[in-house]
């Protein structure tokens, strides 16, 4: 009787995440130099040159609701001669706090009125927008 022994050798070569514009990722210590109609976001991560070449703009993808709205590039050497534009693409921001109490000449206080929140736009926010604060409380009897 003939015995056939057949064996197997798996090669297992190191895997890397897939990365995307818009999802992040590892690059595998690549040089990623996106182009001028590219929306990017997420966080990237081994990168081995990071380029925006002179001439493109570059934009960061708004955030949705539920994703986007932010970059973060971890990169050996990062070299933006074009732009990188991320105004009003950060998360909303939160309304103004409330005011604090001031005194009358009757020796009681009462509350100052809230602040005013984040305007839509303003740049270098990384905010869309947001309302008004509320009235601040009535102070205690003086």
């Amino acid at each position: 009787m003939l015995i056939l022994a057949v064996s197997f050798i798996i090669l297992t070569l190191p895997s890397y995440a897939a990365w995307s514009n818009t999802g992040g990722g590892d690059h595998n210590n690549q040089d990623w130099i996106p182009d001028g109609s590219s929306e990017i976001a997420g966080i990237h991560t081994n990168i081995n040159n990071f380029k925006i070449n002179s001439g493109v703009t570059v934009t960061v993808k708004s955030h949705d609701g539920t994703s986007y709205g932010s970059l973060e590039i971890q990169a050996k050497n990062i070299d933006i001669l074009g732009i990188l534009k991320a105004t009003g693409a950060g998360h909303i921001g939160g309304g103004g706090g409330g005011g604090g109490g001031g005194a009358s000449d009757e020796g009681q206080s009462l509350g100052g009125s809230g602040g005013t929140g984040t305007v839509k736009g303003d740049p270098g926010t990384g905010r869309d927008e947001c309302g008004p604060g509320g009235e601040g409380g009535k102070g205690g009897a003086g």
